[in-house]
């Protein structure tokens, strides 16, 4: 172990910038697997400017040449999204874009948009408060710092994208109940 530290602290750019390309392929092709169309894709700018965009968020990865600490934060969440997707491809596979979607939409029909917000919310407070427990545990010199703000930075972007994907999807919902 002892001496995987060593190689990673002396390779450590390039440690991360392997990283962090890694966390953005596992996104694209995560994303790709589950919604090829982006159907499902809650990043509206992804969803507005296709593939090409989301292609291109890999160059993310030589932040890690240029901002250290900067690579660390992003790291986290990158990671961690790419986690959230990897465990959804299966079902999102099996039933099909199509077939996903309706099913939210069916659920959103008889659902209320603010009861899965606050789902959002509580579930985001308990990820930010392992990042903040994280943060308060390190000192602002040690990595153990970046880490818990990537993984607050995290449960900001978990509410931020999952409430504009519930106001979506509850829209189609409504917009179904009125053509209905």
């Amino acid at each position: 172990m002892d001496a995987l530290r060593q190689f990673v602290y002396s390779h450590f750019d390039h440690v991360l910038f392997a990283l962090l390309l890694l966390s953005r392929v596992g996104d694209v092709l995560s994303t790709y697997l589950a919604t090829p169309t982006l159907k499902l894709e809650a990043n509206p700018i992804v969803r507005r400017l296709r593939w090409p965009f989301a292609i291109a968020t890999m160059f993310v990865s030589f932040l890690a040449y240029v901002d250290t600490t900067a690579a660390v934060i992003l790291l986290v969440p990158c990671l961690l999204i790419c986690a959230s997707n990897f465990g959804k491809v299966w079902m999102m596979r099996t039933m099909g874009e199509d077939a996903y979607l309706e099913m939210l939409i069916g659920v959103a029909r008889r659902g209320n948009v603010w009861r899965a917000i606050v789902g959002i919310l509580v579930s985001a407070s308990f990820t930010a408060l392992s990042g903040i427990v994280l943060m308060i545990l390190s000192t602002e010199t040690a990595w153990g710092y970046p880490f818990g703000m990537g993984i607050v930075i995290f449960a900001i972007v978990q509410v931020f994208y999952g409430a504009l994907s519930y106001r979506r999807i509850f829209k189609m919902a409504r917009k179904l109940q009125v053509a209905a």
